[in-house]
């Protein structure tokens, strides 16, 4: 024989009932069926509202967390803004664009995210003075949400002819005149000064124009046996300033140029959506999605 469906009328009265203190005899008999009944009723009650209590708990904490998720990456997209606004002819010729954007997204995560570090652990402060330290493991994977996010960003910066390689190309090239101009230098017979000589010869080349002028040099300090004479640092940099090398330099940077602002355009249209497209591998889940 089939069981008599319970109208939600009287589950809810049986509820009711019990939390005023009724026994399951007495609300048994006030709803007129069996005590195990209004028991069994009573139990479904707390049970769904148990439930619906968790369930609440979860969204909770999955709000809070794609909140504080959501933050970090808006200060990991600064530090990408941060890395390709630096140009490569002003930092060192071995500098790697993987290791700018580290120090850069970990410099933007230590000033914007330290709230959101701290807390959950990641990053520990010394002293009220100080930055947090943000591991590399950290700021490399909130980069990697963050591409995983920005599909346009992703291309941008690593595609082919997007920024990284961008960078690479110009530092090749760079590095390259650097050495020819050290061999320049070693014909000179500067022995253990021509690497150093070499970058400043090339560094001139980057940002001078060509041209390299006394201005360079201490007013009224002669030269120490160690120091170039003028006319030796003018004949390197004639030599590796032929228009080939300049027009290549010059190309190498506006790629650069260009690939820098596809990113920063990127990055402004996250900035300004302020949600990111879709879900990364650090996107809360517990709820579903």
């Amino acid at each position: 024989m089939p069981k008599r469906k319970i109208p939600e009328n009287i589950v809810e009265e049986a509820a009711s009932l019990r939390r005023k203190g009724h026994s399951f005899r007495a609300i048994g008999a006030a709803l007129e069926i069996d005590p195990r009944t209004a028991k069994g009723l009573v139990d479904r009650v707390a049970a769904g509202k148990n439930k619906d209590h968790w369930a609440n708990v979860d969204l909770q904490l999955d709000s809070q967390y794609l909140g504080e998720h959501f933050h970090l990456l808006h200060q990991t997209a600064a530090g990408v803004l941060q890395a390709v606004q630096t140009h490569p002819k002003t930092t060192g010729p071995t500098l790697e664009s993987g290791q700018l954007l580290a120090f850069k997204v970990g410099s933007a995560l230590a000033q914007g995210g330290t709230a959101v570090l701290i807390g959950r652990g990641i990053a520990r402060m010394s002293s009220l003075d100080e930055d947090i330290d943000v591991p590399l493991k950290v700021s490399g994977s909130l980069l990697e949400g963050l591409k995983g996010h920005e599909k346009g960003l992703t291309e941008a910066l690593d595609e082919r002819g997007g920024w990284s390689k961008g960078w690479r190309d110009f530092q090749k090239y760079r590095c390259k005149l650097i050495d020819q101009a050290r061999r320049l230098f070693l014909q000179r017979g500067y022995e253990e000064s021509a690497s150093s000589m070499a970058e400043t010869v090339v560094k001139a080349l980057m940002q001078q124009g060509g041209e390299y002028t006394k201005s360079t040099w201490v007013v009224g300090e002669p030269p120490s046996p160690d120091t170039p004479e003028i006319a030796d640092y003018g004949w390197v940099l004639e030599q590796i300033s032929l228009r080939r090398f300049q027009e290549r330099l010059k190309e190498l940077s506006e790629r650069v140029d260009e690939a820098a602002n596809q990113v920063a355009n990127a990055v402004v249209e996250f900035q300004l959506r302020g949600k990111p497209e879709g879900r990364c591998f650090l996107c809360p889940s517990r709820s579903g999605p």
